[in-house]
């Protein structure tokens, strides 16, 4: 009897971590404003397979990945992608599921893909070292990032919610063209009414 109860403690007991990990793994952080969310509540736009599969880089780094930013060109599209991502501790063997806090930025170019860091992507311009978007255009950077804005703002449900969310946001802590297109939005929608687009 003892090794019977002793087991469905030690399997309760895993029950029990098992289900907190995966409260814990509900939570999303958005890459661009730092903002918590339920990702069964909000909704960003899933990253179609057919990016995916012209980018190696992102092939089997997210579970799920979500778009928070998108511009297409008649040269290039580009993409700010974050999601959850599965990690390896290496002590114990045991893997488990976080955001992507940082994202990352993606050019499609015809068959090329170039996947790096989100700020490169919202800088347009060599920040430290070697910047792989160093070639975009002030119009692009400023689109892809507009864009951004009005993807939270659908996401979470109109104006008002999206800025009670960034309520507390300094704005130095953004990309200049992504805190410029943020003060755009917010004089614009200053004693405007609520819509979700």
């Amino acid at each position: 009897m003892k090794l019977g109860t002793t087991i469905l403690v030690l399997v309760g007991l895993t029950f029990g971590v098992v289900r907190a990990e995966a409260q814990h793994q509900k939570l999303m952080t958005d890459p661009l404003f730092v903002i918590f969310y339920d990702p069964d509540k909000v909704h960003f736009e899933p990253l179609p397979d057919p990016v995916i599969k012209n980018c190696p880089d992102l092939q089997g780094r997210y579970k799920m990945p979500w778009i928070y930013g998108h511009l297409a060109t008649s040269e290039a599209e580009y993409f700010i992608v974050s999601g959850f991502m599965t990690f390896h501790s290496g002590n114990s063997g045991r893997s488990y599921t976080a955001p992507d806090a940082n994202g990352v930025g993606v050019e499609l170019r015809g068959q090329r893909c170039i996947v790096a860091d989100t700020d490169y992507l919202l800088l347009g311009t060599a920040a430290a070292g070697e910047n792989p978007f160093a070639k975009l255009s002030e119009t692009v950077v400023e689109g892809i990032s507009k864009d951004a804005i009005n993807r939270h703002v659908r996401a979470f449900g109109g104006r008002s919610n999206f800025l009670e969310r960034i309520r507390g946001l300094d704005p130095t802590a953004l990309e200049p063209s992504l805190r410029h297109q943020l003060e755009i939005f917010r004089s614009k929608s200053a004693g405007r009414e609520d819509v979700s687009n």
